[in-house]
């Protein structure tokens, strides 16, 4: 998943939204330097990470993309999952995708002290370019496929990749909602916090 997942999957606490998007900049034992609110954040988004990776819905998915992105076809099932996410967003949250975007952004601004340096060389682009409205238009997610393959050498084949995506759309979502189920399944242990999401997919599925 990515950053809309899990922003959302954290969106009930403000300190689990911040260490859900620093979690990438903090390696190892690091998170242990962050308050404690804050690195409940960071290892939430390890746990969902670890979670999704393993979860036979989301590796189909993965698939569906092995042949135009290979071994980076997991980036673009997490960005797929997003775009889903966005494209259904009025069935998650209250909130509209560009209210959750001034949120966010708001919360990330007002801690920008404690975010690391990449994260900070990052987030103004974040917040200018409204990267969590951008994944529901296909047009802009192609678009970050062929930035991959420019800025980060992803190698891979954005054309096929959207039409791909266009065509299983609906496979995305249902794998989506299963594996989003999952996830939230497994942090209910720790994280008291997902109870209204996993109670909202339950009427979802049903």
């Amino acid at each position: 998943m990515n950053y809309l997942a899990h922003l959302y999957i954290g969106h009930e606490d403000e300190n689990l939204m911040i260490g859900n998007f620093i979690a990438d900049f903090v390696k190892g034992s690091k998170y242990k330097e962050y308050p404690f609110e804050i690195s409940r954040g960071i290892l939430m988004h390890r746990q969902i990470d670890f979670t999704t990776d393993r979860n036979k819905e989301y590796i189909e998915v993965k698939k569906l993309f092995a042949e135009s992105y290979g071994r980076y076809s997991g980036i673009i099932a997490d960005m797929a999952y997003d775009y889903v996410l966005a494209k259904h967003w009025e069935d998650f949250c209250e909130l509209s995708l560009y209210d959750f975007q001034k949120k966010t952004n708001s919360i990330l601004l007002q801690n920008f002290s404690i975010i690391p340096l990449k994260g900070k060389v990052m987030l103004p682009f974040f917040v200018r370019n409204k990267w969590l409205t951008l994944y529901k238009d296909l047009s802009t997610l192609k678009n970050v496929f062929v930035g991959l393959s420019k800025y980060r050498g992803v190698k891979g084949d954005p054309e096929k990749a959207i039409e791909i995506l266009e065509s299983s759309e609906n496979k995305v979502f249902s794998s989506f909602l299963n594996t989003l189920f999952a996830v939230v399944t497994k942090l209910k242990a720790n994280y008291h916090e997902v109870n209204n999401i996993k109670n909202n997919l339950i009427k979802m599925i049903r």
